[in-house]
């Protein structure tokens, strides 16, 4: 058994009402802006990235060039409150209580 600290992160996860997985986003990056704490801004970042994954490959490439990070926000919660999709939010690392 290694030494090592667990790494800390978030995995962001879309899934149909099938539950087939369109998109996963991760972040493990330590850096975050002034108001946020780490685990927050993993947070948001695993997030837009599971977006932006989701637009880039179910959208056309002209439209999900020119849509802004708010729109695919707006597109993934409609998808979740009309359609049966769902986002799934895990935490590596962080302890139980604090997720």
């Amino acid at each position: 058994m290694s030494d090592q600290p667990e790494p800390q992160g978030v995995i962001a996860i879309l899934t149909g009402p099938d539950g087939h997985v369109y998109a996963v986003g991760t972040d493990f990056s330590t850096s975050y802006p002034s108001g946020y704490s780490i685990k927050e801004a993993q947070e948001r970042r695993a997030k837009r990235m599971m977006a932006d994954l989701f637009i880039e490959k179910y959208c056309l490439t002209l439209i999900a060039k020119a849509m802004s990070n708010n729109t695919a926000d707006q597109i993934i919660a409609n998808l979740c409150q009309r359609d049966g999709f769902r986002r799934t939010v895990k935490y590596i690392g962080y302890p139980e209580a604090g997720q």
